[in-house]
């Protein structure tokens, strides 16, 4: 019997049929180890589905919170994300297909001085302890050219030179199928070097966002998150605490889909102090927001708002 093929008209491109695709990979996602069916995700990305660009802390501001245009460039590009995570279950996540994915931002590399200098400055506010705890898992150092200054050579063959090692070391992680759990840590820690190498010149946050997105149901882990904040507060979190902020994010869009997303969880004080009560805010907090308006920063962008 043929396969099915059945078509998205928000691009036109084809999908293999996922009920096909999921009985002829039955052994790659073992639920024993917490992975997810994610057969009923939701295939068609709507604007009822803002919750996953405009985060949480922003959601009382409405569906229009950072203006009403922002709404289709993001929808056509997760929705290439979604398409491109439905058949490439069994592929290995590589640099042809990070460009790929990011290709509807129409990105132009960082061709300026590393932006995240910023950051270390204001990592000096700090406890030492938290620091450490957080460059830990930064797969490069203050002195190297990319965290500094322009990568030498050709900007587009030293961004793939980077970001292929940073996605090998990402394979290695997730080799022979570690666990939902594991996955997902592995997932924040590439996102994290992902923003401190920067390596785009404008969209870094959203290219950030697609790459969480695909990587969640290409490895059956969730249909999706509906973060508190997808912005620079990746820069001041230990990994540890960003996989618990991907393991929220996919619990509360898991709460929006269970109600075709007529509601966002955020705007339900439950939701909102769940949160708090997870992630209290750091005494060093008031120290952070002066430092960062101190370098020209806008603090309320850097803990959340715009990507």
């Amino acid at each position: 019997m043929p396969s099915k093929v059945r078509f998205i008209f928000f691009g036109y491109a084809p999908i293999v049929s996922q009920a096909l695709w999921l009985a002829a990979h039955p052994h790659h996602f073992p639920l024993s180890k917490g992975y997810v069916n994610v057969e009923e995700c939701p295939q068609t990305v709507s604007k009822d589905m803002w919750g996953l660009w405009i985060d949480g802390r922003n959601s009382l501001r409405g569906i229009d919170a950072y203006g009403e245009g922002y709404h289709g460039p993001v929808m056509s590009s997760l929705q290439v994300a979604y398409q491109m995570a439905g058949t490439r279950c069994d592929v290995e996540m590589s640099y042809p297909i990070f460009k790929e994915l990011i290709k509807p931002l129409k990105h132009k590399w960082r061709n300026f001085i590393n932006p995240t200098m910023n950051v270390k400055t204001c990592h000096d506010v700090l406890p030492r302890n938290a620091v450490q705890d957080i460059m830990s898992t930064v797969e490069y150092t203050w002195n190297d050219t990319c965290m500094n200054a322009l990568p030498s050579g050709s900007l587009g063959h030293k961004y793939e030179s980077l970001l292929t090692q940073l996605l090998d070391n990402y394979n290695k992680q997730i080799h022979k199928f570690p666990g939902r759990d594991a996955e997902v840590l592995s997932i924040a820690r590439l996102a994290q070097n992902l923003a401190f190498l920067h390596p785009l010149m404008d969209n870094n946050g959203r290219s950030r966002l697609l790459l969480i997105q695909y990587l969640l149901r290409q490895r059956h882990i969730g249909c999706g998150t509906m973060m508190y904040s997808n912005n620079k507060l990746i820069y001041f979190s230990s990994v540890s605490d960003y996989a618990k902020m991907l393991g929220e994010g996919i619990k509360v869009y898991d709460k929006a889909s269970a109600n075709h997303f007529s509601i966002n969880p955020w705007n339900t004080t439950e939701v909102q102090n769940s949160h708090h009560a997870e992630f209290p805010t750091p005494l060093f907090m008031p120290d952070l927001q002066q430092c960062w308006e101190k370098a020209g920063g806008n603090f309320d962008k850097m803990l959340g708002g715009e990507i």
